[in-house]
């Protein structure tokens, strides 16, 4: 509440966005970020949670739009200059979604949204990628956030993590993946996490890293 409160008080409205830039030699070593495109928005109408998937010489962006606090998935292709297509509602409801992670394997496109608000995180498997999904199974029955899935090593895994009420503090769960199973393995940091997930870890230079949302 006293958080509520200062914000309003202080910072005024706020909301997120998204900026794409043409890859440009090593991103780790980028000093500063020049968009080339942004999406609009406002307080009232904004997106976020950007993830991009490539298929059949395409690049797709999929990420979560908020209109009125009821966030759904939208999808749309981005074109050479930076520009994106019409957008398509994948997924909507009655229920919040976000961060839209979307992950080939074995040949087929899949789908994890954020649905904490449901106490749910369900696997969705495309029927016609990238504009038709069909939910295909559920993986946990717990209000968890930011949900990536990657393969390292031959292994594919599951990251996810339990948000502190009040704070972006979250508590990670890892498991490993196979057609559908989960198997719970033990993550190597025992305390809370101060940061949250941002998409797929990558390897560079002989190094895992792990992209996270600092708030």
């Amino acid at each position: 509440m006293l958080r509520k409160l200062f914000e309003k008080l202080f910072l005024g409205s706020y909301y997120f966005t998204i900026a794409i830039k043409r890859r440009d030699g090593n991103i780790l070593n980028a000093l500063r970020f020049d968009a080339e495109y942004v999406f609009p928005a406002n307080a009232d109408d904004w997106c976020a949670d950007p993830i991009l998937a490539e298929d059949n010489g395409k690049t797709f962006l999929f990420y979560e739009k908020v209109e009125n606090d009821l966030g759904r998935i939208e999808v749309v292709e981005i074109y050479d200059d930076c520009t994106v297509s019409k957008p398509n509602v994948i997924l909507s409801g009655n229920s919040h979604y976000s961060y839209p992670y979307v992950f080939r394997q074995s040949g087929k496109w899949y789908m994890i949204p954020e649905s904490s608000a449901l106490g749910e995180v369900c696997l969705y498997e495309a029927e016609e990628f990238p504009f038709k999904w069909k939910k295909a199974k559920m993986l946990l029955e717990e209000r968890v956030v930011d949900t990536t899935v990657f393969e390292y090593k031959g292994n594919t895994y599951l990251l996810t993590f339990i948000l502190d009420k009040g704070s972006e503090c979250v508590e990670p769960k890892a498991y490993r993946l196979d057609e559908g199973k989960l198997t719970q393995l033990n993550w190597t940091a025992k305390s809370k996490l101060a940061v949250r997930g941002a998409g797929a870890p990558f390897e560079y230079e002989g190094s895992l890293y792990r992209p996270v949302q600092i708030s």
